[in-house]
């Protein structure tokens, strides 16, 4: 039932396109049968009032659909039922007024043919409306019928009725199978999208990915004015962890530095891995010191990690504000030259002016 409650409102404007076609099809043809009925037997009268129907229900139908986005999906439900009630029992009328002529029994039981293929409903929907209109239209024409032909008439309908509800459930399932399709797809594709995006290692965004997102921030700041900064990392010394304790180890400082990052910043904020051990870290609406506490916070939470565990790992950092008409590289190679200076004059800091 999730999957069904996740695509309803998609399943819902499917049903109420068919069925709108539906009418408006139907609202032609029974003014060629109207016109047409007194040559056979007169059901002018019956038809007369359905046209009536149509008349007030497809201009609805259509007003729904262009504004299907802010009706209720409880109206659109119940106009739904309505239609669909309303041609089941069109069909039971004309039934009943021709009676004396056996092949209008089939009218009836191909409207709840036509129904159970061109709806889009759930066992628990279609079951009542077929079962009930068979039990109601069998009374009737018992009641009506003065020959044993009704038990003929009944036979049939429970039979056609009755492939028409397997019929529905089968459609069912196999358009259930399709958005689950569709469902697995979406899925697969997000996955890939979030591959594509993101670094295998550190789950953190990629190269090319966090300079996307810088691209993006440094436009919204030329166009609304607000304070836009950057931090490049890069762990110290890091040729030296791989020497004395292996790669392997090495991988795990960068997982770790990674989770402490996304722990430090801001929800609005976006971190990188810029390459190798360095990491990138965009935060716009910050000001420099608001940078620099999220650098001294990460910091903080490194030490602690390693404390009394007779070595350190420690990360520099550059610091660069971003000012108008800026380029990528320019900002990068300002943070970078601050990250330079942080480097040469003792490591474990961070530069920001």
């Amino acid at each position: 039932m999730g999957l069904l409650k996740k695509y309803e409102r998609k399943i819902i404007e499917i049903n109420h396109n068919r069925v709108t076609g539906i009418l408006i099809v139907l609202y032609f043809l029974e003014w060629i049968v109207f016109f047409e009925s007194r040559r056979w037997v007169d059901i002018s009268n019956i038809v007369l009032i359905f046209q009536l129907y149509l008349t007030i229900i497809i201009p609805i139908m259509i007003i729904t659909k262009i504004k299907f986005e802010q009706i209720p999906l409880g109206i659109h439900k119940f106009l739904l039922l309505v239609n669909i009630l309303a041609v089941i029992f069109f069909s039971m009328g004309l039934v009943f007024f021709t009676l004396d002529q056996g092949n209008t029994i089939h009218i009836f039981t191909m409207v709840i043919m036509g129904v159970a293929a061109v709806v889009y409903m759930p066992i628990k929907v279609s079951a009542p409306i077929i079962i009930l209109s068979t039990v109601f239209f069998c009374v009737g024409v018992c009641r009506i019928s003065q020959d044993n032909m009704h038990y003929v008439f009944s036979f049939n309908t429970i039979l056609f009725n009755s492939i028409a509800l397997v019929l529905s459930v089968n459609l069912f399932s196999m358009k259930n199978k399709e958005f689950m399709n569709i469902d697995k797809l979406a899925e697969q594709n997000s996955t890939l999208e979030k591959k594509a995006k993101h670094d295998q290692m550190t789950n953190l965004l990629n190269h090319e990915a966090i300079l996307n997102m810088l691209a993006k921030e440094m436009f919204f700041k030329e166009n609304y004015s607000e304070d836009l900064n950057i931090l490049l990392m890069d762990i110290d010394d890091f040729k030296k962890i791989n020497d004395s304790f292996g790669h392997s180890e090495g991988d795990k400082v960068i997982k770790m530095i990674a989770g402490f990052l996304k722990k430090a910043v801001r929800s609005t904020d976006y971190v990188g891995r810029y390459g190798g051990e360095e990491f990138l870290i965009v935060m716009p609406k910050s000001s420099v010191e608001g940078a620099h506490s999220v650098y001294e916070r990460f910091r903080d939470m490194l030490s602690q990690k390693y404390s009394g565990k007779g070595y350190q790992i420690t990360v520099s950092c550059g610091i660069a504000r971003y000012e108008n008409n800026q380029t990528i590289n320019d900002l990068i190679n300002l943070a970078d030259n601050r990250l330079y200076e942080a480097k040469q004059t003792g490591k474990d800091k961070c530069v920001y002016q």
